[in-house]
């Protein structure tokens, strides 16, 4: 029922931008795609961070023939993925911090 209600706002209804996607999904899967990185580095399982990286990859790169597109979108995701990772580094050395 959650995922029904949340998913409601992109229903095939939609509108889509100029490209078309849908309005606002690009930045949802950004929000989506970084608490998923957070969570695993707490859990220490960095494995599951390169999972990630590859299926967006294999997913925004199958089918772009702009380049510069693509380019904007790799320097897009490796920003996302040294702010998140730094992020969760530091949580780690904090929470280690506190309970020792």
């Amino acid at each position: 029922m959650f995922i029904k209600m949340f998913l409601a706002q992109w229903s095939p209804a939609q509108q889509f931008d100029e490209d078309g996607s849908l309005v606002r999904a690009g930045a949802m899967i950004g929000y989506m795609e970084r608490i998923l990185i957070l969570t695993f580095i707490l859990l220490d399982q960095y494995a599951a961070v390169g999972f990630i990286l590859v299926l967006k990859a294999a997913y925004r790169f199958k089918d772009t023939d702009n380049h510069a597109k693509a380019e904007y979108l790799l320097m897009g995701t490796f920003l996302s993925l040294i702010l998140t990772l730094a992020v969760g580094v530091f949580v780690v050395q904090l929470l280690n911090v506190l309970v020792a």
